[in-house]
């Protein structure tokens, strides 16, 4: 590809990151985005995307490949200690290697924009989606995520595995997108205070405590803990218990 298109392609991917984020990947307008990435033709997403779920493909496959290095380092370890990331690594110990390096995007402001958008349609999508979704294909995200839904499947079952991932996942997604609201309602406030000057991460995380937050690395680690509790609980027998109204399939 021509460095010229290189650099276009990434002006709009910049520019509708911030925008998706900021007004939402439906609602957010093109000429806007085309604009702020300083092109003159309105067709340049068209062009270089296909279409406007193009554009957002692109900007999630961008986020999911900034947390590729950390989840490679966490693999890197896993083979240190003589492990392997299989299901005997226990749901406690996947889930964390899944949560970590997604809550760890926020220290950029590009991290904060990824999870927003994630925020956005994460909700809407099923596990199993997820999993055949183009974007998380041949990543380091997919192997975990595959690993943990078969852990829990073994333990209570595929089917209600399943819905206990995607309620796992729905609570992820929920908590890490009200924590990158804050911050960005932390930068927005401090920018109006400081004639416009974009504040750092952590000069934002130093607001988040004096509201009471936790600082970045409790928070990530209250997370997992909260979350991999939640998910390794429970046996074959106490599911057993509750099968008076089963679940309604999630696919």
């Amino acid at each position: 590809m021509p460095e010229r298109s290189r650099v276009t392609r990434r002006k709009l991917m910049d520019a509708g990151r911030r925008e998706f984020a900021e007004h939402g990947w439906i609602t957010a307008k093109i000429r806007d985005i085309v604009a702020k990435a300083e092109q003159s033709n309105d067709s340049a997403i068209n062009y270089h995307f296909g279409s406007r779920s193009g554009l957002l493909r692109a900007i999630l496959r961008v986020g999911i490949e900034a947390m590729e290095e950390q989840r490679a380092a966490d693999m890197e370890a896993l083979g240190h200690e003589g492990l392997a990331l299989d299901s005997d690594l226990g749901v406690v110990r996947l889930s964390g290697l899944v949560i970590r390096p997604l809550a760890d995007v926020m220290r950029t402001p590009e991290g904060v924009d990824f999870v927003r958008i994630v925020g956005q349609i994460g909700p809407y999508t099923r596990v199993e989606q997820a999993l055949r979704n183009p974007v998380m294909q041949d990543t380091i995200l997919l192997s975990q995520v595959e690993v943990l839904v078969d852990a829990i499947g073994s333990s209570i079952g595929a089917d209600y595995g399943r819905h206990r991932i995607h309620n796992f996942l729905i609570a992820l997604i929920a908590i890490l997108s009200a924590r990158a609201l804050s911050i960005s309602a932390g930068k927005k406030k401090a920018m109006a205070e400081n004639g416009g000057v974009e504040p750092t991460i952590d000069e934002i995380n130093e607001r988040l405590l004096a509201n009471g937050e936790l600082p970045h690395d409790a928070f990530v680690e209250e997370v997992v803990t909260t979350l991999s509790a939640g998910l390794a609980t429970g046996t074959r027998a106490a599911v057993d218990r509750g099968r008076a109204q089963p679940p309604r399939p999630s696919a």
